[in-house]
């Protein structure tokens, strides 16, 4: 879908967002030299929604003036407005219901249900050398906190969010939003049971490794099998996304699908 640049201009001169978020803009370390969660990239995405359904950009609209939550819009939201902006252009057929996902796409009318969420663990940036450290990253805790990706899933599939809905096709849309976590590793080792590495005891040298698919395998559990896919990108990059299918699941996507989203 080709954007209209008028149109794009007057939402970046007069829109009632960027009011709020402007302020905030030049003091967000995290995305201030990101060109995918740049201002532009914020209204360009709009605008794709804007063009598309006003309705959907008056939800996103009222959301981000109700909460003022500059934090949750640079993770969250912006992680929302990003991938359905991508989907929009693609020209696949979305459809927004709050109650039911993030955003529905519909394929030969057979619907997929997409969970949009943001991970970016909260490191303190130290101002003074004396005072840097190592910061401890978890990927497996079962708990919510900011990096652990097994944890924040859990809490979507728990009865207080009671998303992912079974007997559906359901795909878990993760972003990466840090440089310490961004790649694959992040998310494998926290969906398996981890990287495990074998060495020969008398050489010290590495025989084999990998990620244990065997033990603690996120897709076998009864939350994960509600799960039919996961997709991953790094800091707004949705060219660059990632996918795994899970093989356990309840509803099963088909992997011609799956490659084309």
């Amino acid at each position: 879908m080709e954007q209209n640049p008028n149109k794009m201009n007057k939402i970046k001169e007069t829109h009632p967002l960027l009011h709020f978020i402007i302020a905030d803009y030049h003091s967000s370390l995290t995305n201030s030299q990101n060109k995918n969660r740049s201002l532009h990239a914020f209204a360009r995405g709009l605008t794709t929604i804007y063009d598309y359904d006003v309705n959907i950009y008056k939800h996103f609209e009222k959301r981000i003036i109700t909460e003022k939550d500059f934090k949750n819009f640079w993770n969250g939201t912006f992680a929302e407005i990003i991938v359905m902006a991508f989907y929009i252009r693609e020209e696949f057929k979305v459809e927004f219901e709050t109650e039911e996902a993030d955003l529905i796409l519909k394929i030969d009318d057979d619907p997929i249900y997409l969970e949009v969420f943001s991970i970016n663990p909260d490191l303190k940036v130290a101002q003074n050398i004396e005072d840097i450290k190592c910061h401890d990253i978890k990927t497996h805790l079962p708990i919510i906190n900011t990096s652990s990706v097994r944890g924040k899933l859990h809490g979507k599939l728990g009865e207080n969010q009671d998303q992912f809905k079974d007997g559906r096709k359901n795909i878990a849309v993760i972003e990466l939003n840090n440089t310490a976590i961004a790649g694959n590793f992040h998310i494998l080792s926290s969906l398996s049971g981890g990287y495990e590495i074998l060495l020969d005891k008398n050489t010290g040298k590495v025989v084999n490794g990998g990620f244990n698919w065997n033990n603690n395998n996120f897709f076998t559990t009864e939350g994960g099998k509600r799960i039919s896919a996961i997709i991953w990108f790094d800091m707004g990059d949705y060219e660059d996304r990632r996918k795994i299918k899970n093989p356990n699941a309840s509803c099963l996507i088909d992997d011609m699908i799956l490659e084309g989203l």
